[in-house]
């Protein structure tokens, strides 16, 4: 699923541009949530440190490929604080203004996504789900990192997604430097159904192994 994440961010990055040729986003990153245990190694020593509460079955957000305009940005490794956010309980998921601001704005409610319910799984997959949309980044409490915002010119921020047969979550967000109005915005909702269509068939392989030495 990594690989197939990586090659979406990028052809959205590189298709989606401005009346200038330039790149219409700063940053696409695709998330998926997976169970603690699930995760690669560093990556749980990651979410231990973020929250000491986490066992096996503690769902984390976790950012499975991203492209920008920062080379740093091209690697989810390079990521300082978004690698893996542990969503232990509602209380924290709560915490974390954009990433509930995510799950709502994409009508899913969050304790489904905290302790899903296998009954629901196919149910849940197969709906489709709504937008987060802030039209106006700057001082916006839904994108919290005013820095970030301010430095590449963020105009709007949009991020779609579903729900896959095994009940985890995915979601891509992308950070515009054009200014996005709703109706442009329910194109890209239709995207949703394609990268569920090219995630699925990996959703029990979700990292890519090391190369051999």
């Amino acid at each position: 699923m990594e690989d197939v994440a990586r090659r979406v961010v990028t052809r959205l990055f590189e298709d989606l541009v401005d009346g200038e040729g330039e790149p219409a986003c700063a940053l696409i990153r695709l998330y998926v949530t997976a169970r603690h245990t699930d995760l690669e190694e560093h990556l749980r020593g990651l979410a231990l440190a973020a929250a000491p509460d986490v066992v096996a079955d503690t769902r984390c957000l976790t950012l499975l490929a991203s492209c920008g305009v920062e080379p740093a940005w091209n690697d989810r490794r390079s990521s300082q604080r978004h690698q893996v956010l542990p969503l232990s309980d509602e209380a924290l998921a709560e915490r974390l203004p954009m990433v509930a601001a995510l799950l709502k704005g994409m009508g899913i409610d969050l304790a489904s996504v905290v302790r899903p319910d296998p009954a629901e799984n196919a149910a849940r997959s197969g709906r489709r789900y709504d937008l987060f949309f802030v039209p106006e980044a700057a001082g916006s409490p839904l994108v919290p990192d005013g820095e970030f915002v301010e430095r590449f010119g963020i105009r709007s921020t949009v991020g779609f997604g579903g729900v896959l047969p095994s009940g985890e979550l995915f979601a891509v967000v992308m950070f515009a430097r054009v200014t996005l109005t709703r109706a442009v915005a329910e194109l890209l909702r239709s995207l949703a159904l394609t990268v569920q269509a090219l995630l699925v068939p990996h959703t029990y392989r979700l990292f890519e192994r090391p190369a051999p030495a």
